[in-house]
């Protein structure tokens, strides 16, 4: 019998190794062919002129890394939280963490007008903010890897590591229960902090756009193919009345007009790449 354990766990071994290997050479091809650093780490100008198919590229490679990296802490901790024995009681006390700062985030991202406003001058409100989001993300993904080290210590599991095929159910288990669980804390992340740069993003909107000889600005919505570009005559797509296109040549030949329209109803900055 241990002599078949032996050669399968060789076997998963090589196999379990081909297959990182490809993953590998698939993902560093795949870097290489779509320039995803230099996309990643482009400007404001260079994002405009992306495809909408590499624009989706940029969004799921940032996601990806930050699920990578939130997967690597998840295990860190875990690690931590055996090491120093955490009880259910610490774990009941992170959930709450958890829920009272997401609330509070909540609370500040959609109310125009909160206590902290009231209470606070504009750099201290941020701070304070900033704090309580670093708080809100610490306890959430603190909080599923304490509840299964802590499940783990008072129901007095024991993981014989000598036997190969418990010990990787085990890890199995608890690397998929941590895979899904982070990719669902990661989207709930990035939806929290994009509402609360909105509020406190001194720009309100954000935009390019050309002037034709008879000084009418066209703004640059997107590009309709490797070609063309599609313009209209409003800084929204919904309220433009007239559209046209135009070809990229034609577009990086003329002047590029960044808007930028400021939140607190003050004139907008307008200047031109």
């Amino acid at each position: 019998m241990w002599s078949q354990i032996a050669e399968w766990s060789i076997i998963s071994k090589i196999s379990g190794l081909g297959s990182i290997i490809v993953f590998i050479g698939t993902l560093v091809a795949f870097i290489r062919k779509n320039q995803i650093i230099t996309t990643v780490t482009s400007t404001k100008i260079e994002q405009l002129f992306f495809t909408k198919e590499k624009k989706l590229y940029v969004r799921m490679f940032k996601f990806f890394m930050n699920f990578i990296f939130s997967v690597l802490c998840s295990c860190l901790i875990i690690i931590f939280f055996y090491e120093i024995k955490i009880s259910s009681s610490i774990v009941y006390y992170i959930l709450w963490g958890t829920i009272t700062s997401y609330v509070v985030l909540i609370y500040v991202s959609y109310f125009k007008i909160d206590v902290f406003d009231r209470l606070l001058p504009k750099a201290n409100k941020f701070i304070v903010v900033s704090i309580i989001f670093i708080f809100h993300i610490g306890c959430l993904f603190s909080f599923i890897p304490g509840f299964l080290v802590a499940t783990i210590l008072e129901s007095q599991l024991s993981i014989n590591f000598n036997i190969i095929e418990q010990l990787l159910g085990s890890i199995i288990a608890i690397l998929l229960t941590i895979t899904f669980v982070n990719i669902c804390f990661v989207a709930l992340t990035i939806q929290t902090a994009t509402q609360l740069l909105k509020k406190y993003n001194k720009y309100s909107e954000e935009c390019f756009y050309i002037k034709a000889k008879d000084n009418i600005k066209w703004y640059i919505y997107y590009p309709i193919d490797n070609e063309y570009f599609l313009l209209g005559n409003e800084l929204h797509i919904e309220e433009a009345t007239v559209f046209r296109t135009k070809q990229r040549s034609e577009i990086l030949s003329e002047k590029i007009y960044f808007l930028r329209l400021l939140r607190n109803g003050e004139e907008s900055i307008d200047y031109h790449i």
